[in-house]
Parts: C-alpha cells; sequence; structure tokens
C-alpha cells in the first residue's frame, strides 16, 4: 500500500488580540462550562462571516483576562478633600 501524502495545515493569515476577540465576541461568559461557552461565540461568529477563516484567535485563558468591551466602566475611586482631615467631598459614596 502506498502512503497518501498529506499536505501542512494552511497558516493562520490574520490573528486577533484578546481585547479585539473580546470585542469581536461579546458577553461569551454565559452560565456553565467557560470553554462550551467560547466554542459557542466562536461557532456563531464564524457562521455569521464576522470571522474569517483562517484566524488566529487567543486561548480562552488570555480572553477571560481580557477587558470586555461590554463591561461597564467604574466610578471613579471618592477622593479625600484633604488628606489629614480624612473628610470626602459632598456627593461622594462617603460622605455623611
Amino acid at each position: 500500500m502506498s502512503a497518501v501524502p498529506t499536505s501542512p495545515a494552511p497558516a493562520a493569515v490574520r490573528q486577533l488580540s484578546p481585547t479585539a476577540t473580546a470585542r469581536l465576541l461579546g458577553d461569551w461568559r454565559g452560565g456553565g462550562a467557560a470553554y462550551r461557552a467560547l466554542a459557542d461565540a466562536l461557532r456563531a461568529a464564524v457562521l455569521a462571516g464576522s470571522l474569517p477563516p483562517l484566524t488566529r484567535v487567543p486561548s480562552e485563558r488570555e480572553l477571560a483576562a481580557a477587558p470586555s468591551a461590554s463591561r461597564a466602566p467604574r466610578p471613579p475611586a471618592p477622593t479625600p478633600t484633604c488628606a489629614s482631615s480624612g473628610s470626602w467631598p459632598a456627593g461622594s459614596a462617603r460622605a455623611p
């Protein structure tokens, strides 16, 4: 029997950063196993045409650590009006 020659897998043409991938996938973290939610989000992006073939995406660990574009910004921390007095500006969460 003769061996069937195999061709090497095509190299990735495009690579997405963790932040760009998180922005593309949106809020992929759902209830249940993270690997399954990520696979479902990637599959949906490929089927929708927003993730082209031969695109290298980051690992699940990199994506979990990436800041998500859908996350609401944090409000600024209250700052004391005078460092020695310990008083807080009116309207801050710590004002009496």
